[in-house]
């Protein structure tokens, strides 16, 4: 059976470096389910979350979405064992590369504003990464912090994807599942 429901993926980490910085934490989101774990000091909980979201969302009916998922995350959750190749995978960032036409930045936020998608922001990226990497913030209220920047961005990956689906632009991708010559999370989905 091909998936038909998308589940959104972001993770924090303590900076961009796969090989040498930790996941704080991961979430996963879809139209009736958020999940988010948090890793830090704990890395060795990734196959608990890996077993986890394989049971909340098997990869017949869920397929991953994200925003630079190809080049960030499936890199970075793949060097640190979390097996998502089993997933379909679109990668919204190339999308609105593709398709939006701006002289200026490509993030997240800036996207959504453009588009008239509110983002409420208490927390930065760059925080996030502080916290994750002092035992003392994160342990207090950062990991809140951290939390709530994670759940924010899991609502605007789901928000622009809707927005994208109904302007057409993921008609590809969501015809190929049907087919079932969907793209995995290791390989890129361009348009």
């Amino acid at each position: 059976m091909a998936p038909t429901l998308p589940m959104c993926i972001d993770i924090e980490t303590g900076g961009l470096k796969k090989e040498t910085d930790k996941i704080s934490l991961i979430g996963t989101y879809s139209e009736d389910s958020m999940f988010i774990q948090q890793f830090h000091p704990e890395p060795e909980r990734l196959k608990e979350y890996s077993m986890s979201i394989k049971y909340l969302f098997p990869s017949d009916k869920f397929f991953l979405v994200s925003w630079n998922g190809i080049d960030f995350d499936v890199p970075f959750t793949t060097a640190k064992g979390l097996d998502l190749a089993p997933y379909r995978h679109l990668d919204l960032l190339p999308i609105a590369r593709a398709n939006i036409k701006v002289g200026g930045s490509f993030k997240k936020d800036d996207i959504c504003r453009l588009l008239g998608i509110y983002v409420p922001r208490t927390m930065e990226g760059r925080a996030c990464a502080i916290a994750a990497n002092d035992p003392d913030i994160f342990a207090g209220d950062g990991i809140n912090g951290v939390f709530e920047h994670n759940a924010i961005d899991l609502c605007a990956t789901l928000r622009l994807y809707n927005r994208f689906k109904l302007a057409g632009w993921l008609d590809e991708f969501l015809l190929s599942l049907a087919k079932e010559e969907q793209p995995t999370a290791s390989e890129k989905v361009s348009t």
